[in-house]
Parts: structure tokens; C-alpha cells; sequence
């Protein structure tokens, strides 16, 4: 089970990855409606679905010294987003279901964490135009962590990617705005959008990755764009062929028999 608070977990993701982690929240309210947020300045995709911007704060709440489990308060600035109708005509919302997840702009493929939690109950500020969603403790049932992060014999980092640091020589390479090199992890055909350094912050970085040196040309719009040929399997052995035994994502001190929780 996770041992240590979102924010240590966020800043840690921050550090060892050198791209942005945001929270996404995604609240299913007991009539079936869903809300979608996120605490990026734009909207970011994730899994087939859209989360807005929103100005969110968390907190934990401990409701005494007994060993109860701790409590999560959740603000969420309403200006824009109309969730307060949402608690109103559900007398509070209690009983929806709020999944918290951790992404990285790296890898939008996929969460960092994912947390699931019962609404308590949902609280209304007009003076401030601010929602608080009064959360219990998370449902260890349904708490899920990538497992293949724990395998002995699997590196765990998406391949070419900045953990990894693999440079595949038929990669697409560009120069971006800023004279820097990139290099594609993604295969797709570029927008203004997806254009290393200027294109939408949190979308643009899942195609590119910033290399040392190689490119020869300029970023192009409505150009096709390939992360190369080569593949992975993800084990130390092709590591060591790449020559980044060093940036393996494995636990090569777990037994190889069964996943272990470390």
C-alpha cells in the first residue's frame, strides 16, 4: 500500500522525471454524470477522455488519534465549472465516486498511481465560489499500482522515453524553435500543437524528447514524423545491448518467480 503523501509523490515524479505530473480527478456523481479535472493551466487528454483546468487544492483531514484512517479534503475553485448545481440537486453528492489519478507529461498512456475514493459529502462556498469534496478513506480493493514496475526481470520505463535515454538512429529528429534537437517517441503527423517547445504544454512532450545533437532539419508542420525501428522487450539483457544497463527500470534484487510490492 502507498506509504508516502501525494505531494512527496508528486515532487519525486518531478525530480526523477524531469516533465510535469499533474492530478487529474475524475468524479462520478450518483445520478451518472461525470466531471473531469485536472490542475494544468489547459486541458490535458487522458484515457479517451478530456480533463478541464481547474485551480484545485488538497488536504488531509485526521479525524482523531485512534488510528482512524485519514480523511481527504479536496477545493475546487467553481468559477467556470458549474459542479456546485451538481451537489445541490444531489443534496451533497454523498456516495459518488472520485478517482484520483497521478500522470506524467511523458506518458499520458498510462497513470502513475490511481486512488479511489467515496464521496463523503460535497460542500459549497458562493461567497468564494468554491466546491470542497469531503473524501473518506481510499478503497484498498481498488487501489492500483503498475505492478510491471515491480517486476525483477522488466524495466518498467517507456522505451527512447527520459528515463530510458535510448536514441534510435531512424528516429525522426527536428530542430525545435529554441536551435535544440529532438527526437520522436510517437509516431503522428504534426500540428501546431504537438511542436516541441511552442505547442500545447502538456501535449507536445509526449511526442518529442530533447537529445544533445543530430538534428539536421526544422520542425515542419503536417509532416509525418516516426519514433524509428527499433524495439525493446524490456529486459536487462537488451539494456546492456543499448548500452543503459545503468537507467534499467528493474528490481534485479527481487526473485524473478513473482511480482513483489517493495
Amino acid at each position: 500500500m502507498r506509504t508516502r503523501p501525494l505531494a512527496i509523490i508528486l515532487e519525486n515524479d518531478k525530480m526523477a522525471s524531469g516533465h510535469d505530473e499533474f492530478v487529474l480527478i475524475r468524479a462520478e456523481f450518483t445520478d451518472g454524470n461525470v466531471k473531469r479535472l485536472c490542475n494544468a493551466t489547459s486541458s490535458i487528454p487522458f484515457l479517451g477522455e478530456n480533463y478541464e483546468p481547474c485551480d484545485l487544492r488538497g488536504s488531509i483531514i485526521r479525524a482523531g488519534s485512534q488510528g482512524e484512517m485519514p480523511l481527504l479534503a479536496i477545493s475546487l475553485d467553481d468559477t467556470d465549472l458549474g459542479i456546485s448545481g451538481y451537489v445541490r440537486r444531489l443534496r451533497g453528492a454523498s456516495g459518488s465516486v472520485v478517482t484520483i489519478y497521478g500522470v506524467n507529461t511523458v506518458n499520458l498512456a498510462a497513470a502513475d498511481f490511481e486512488v479511489v475514493y467515496e464521496m463523503q459529502n460535497a460542500e459549497i462556498d458562493d461567497r468564494s465560489q468554491i466546491v470542497i469534496f469531503n473524501l473518506g478513506a481510499p478503497n484498498i480493493f481498488e487501489e492500483r499500482f503498475l505492478l510491471q514496475r515491480y517486476f525483477a526481470a522488466r524495466c518498467g520505463h517507456p522505451f527512447r522515453g527520459v528515463e530510458c535515454t535510448v536514441i534510435d538512429p531512424t528516429a525522426s529528429k527536428v530542430i525545435g524553435e529554441d536551435a535544440a534537437t529532438y527526437l520522436c517517441l510517437i509516431p503522428h503527423t504534426s500540428s501546431v500543437r504537438t511542436r516541441p517547445v511552442t505547442g500545447t504544454s502538456a501535449l507536445w512532450v509526449n511526442y518529442w524528447r530533447k537529445i544533445a545533437s543530430g538534428g539536421v532539419n526544422s520542425w515542419l508542420p503536417d509532416t509525418l514524423y516516426t519514433p524509428g525501428t527499433a524495439t525493446c522487450g524490456h529486459t536487462l539483457e537488451e539494456c546492456r545491448v543499448y548500452g543503459v544497463s545503468r537507467r534499467y527500470g528493474g528490481y534485479v534484487g527481487l526473485s524473478d518467480t513473482k511480482v513483489q510490492i517493495v
